[in-house]
């Protein structure tokens, strides 16, 4: 049966994001008791026909939203040496991952022998002389469950919103600046101080699925040259993402607690069925999104020549990436430190 070397081994990761804001600018610019950071925004309002006034919307942010995600995962690996030129290695990774909002309370779970991730590759020494090697490999990854959509949905941030209408006396401009000088004279748009947040998770969701292919060949030249041919094709299918999804007339499905639609979290695509805040179960048969992808696929050739003196390498590499989905970053933070796995606002483009 040839040579085994057989590898296995565990890794666990957790991991927290924590979304705040606060504000710079003039003092004036303060809540009501001077303790919170205030973000406003200052929109027109219809007051009579063809009239329009400014009224103030304040957000008064008490807490940051946190999330926390935890990753685990066991992995088995064979290299086979078939025969003195054939090498082949096989194995699997079993991968675990749940994303918690502040309180603690599981938000999304994915877990057990569905989130199998195969993997198989070869190498062939065509001569068993070193001089002529074909390569290939085959592999399924997840990637993990992008912290920004834990922050955002699960974060539980503790804030309120209020509204500030023309009419009222309580603010005012001072060079632009809002001055807010009857704090009490407000309606009050959302009150989130004492809330859990957890937006509705589509039924059936998956994690983010990537495929991976690759194929190689290498040959030793006369004179110290070598000559490769690399390529490799990967594509994302299954993202997670955030979105209220409306009908063909433009009216949210699912209005939500205020009726500026709820947000769910699932795999952007033609179908989608959740069971909403509310207790009521949605089915939508055609969301007005495509399957969401993206495609990337490159060509790399490399030309080089090692001597006793010196060592002369050129290199080409030509990539494509295409698809609806602009893909999910994973990167360390600016101080390399920790994991930042983001992702933007879902579109269709």
């Amino acid at each position: 049966l040839g040579d085994h070397s057989i590898k296995f081994g565990f890794s666990a990761l957790n991991a927290e994001s924590a979304n705040g804001q606060a504000l710079t600018g003039p003092s004036n610019a303060a809540s009501s008791n001077g303790q919170f950071p205030l973000l406003y925004e200052v929109v027109p309002a219809e007051t009579a026909p063809g009239v329009f006034a400014p009224q103030l919307i304040a957000v008064e942010l008490h807490d940051a939203a946190v999330a926390k995600s935890k990753l685990s995962a066991f992995y088995l690996q064979d290299t086979w040496e078939v025969n003195p030129g054939l090498r082949l290695m096989y194995g699997a990774r079993m991968e675990s991952q749940s994303m918690a909002g502040s309180d603690g309370v599981d938000g999304l779970k994915f877990s057990g022998s569905k989130w199998i991730q195969p993997r198989v590759g070869l190498t062939w020494d065509v001569n068993r002389d070193g001089k002529t090697k074909l390569s290939a490999s085959f592999a399924i990854y997840y990637e993990n469950i992008p912290n920004v959509i834990g922050s955002a949905i699960y974060g539980n941030q503790v804030f309120t919103e209020k509204l500030f209408t023309p009419g009222n006396p309580a603010w005012s401009y001072n060079n632009g600046n809002p001055i807010i000088s009857n704090p009490a004279g407000y309606d009050l748009l959302i009150d989130a101080t004492g809330q859990t947040n957890h937006a509705p998770v589509a039924d059936g969701i998956k994690l983010p699925k990537r495929q991976e292919i690759t194929a190689g060949f290498d040959q030793v030249l006369k004179d110290g040259w070598e000559f490769g041919i690399h390529g490799k094709y990967r594509k994302l299918t299954d993202p997670i993402e955030e979105s209220a999804i409306s009908d063909a007339a433009g009216n949210y499905v699912d209005p939500g607690p205020t009726g500026a639609g709820q947000a769910i979290v699932w795999n952007p695509g033609p179908t989608a069925s959740w069971t909403g805040l509310n207790g009521q179960h949605y089915s939508v048969g055609n969301t007005l999104y495509p399957e969401a992808y993206n495609v990337f696929k490159s060509l790399d050739l490399t030309i080089s020549r090692k001597t006793d003196r010196n060592y002369l390498n050129f290199s080409y590499t030509w990539s494509r990436l295409y698809g609806n989905y602009q893909g999910v970053s994973f990167v360390n933070s600016p101080t390399q430190e920790g994991l930042a796995n983001y992702t933007g606002a879902w579109t269709n483009y």
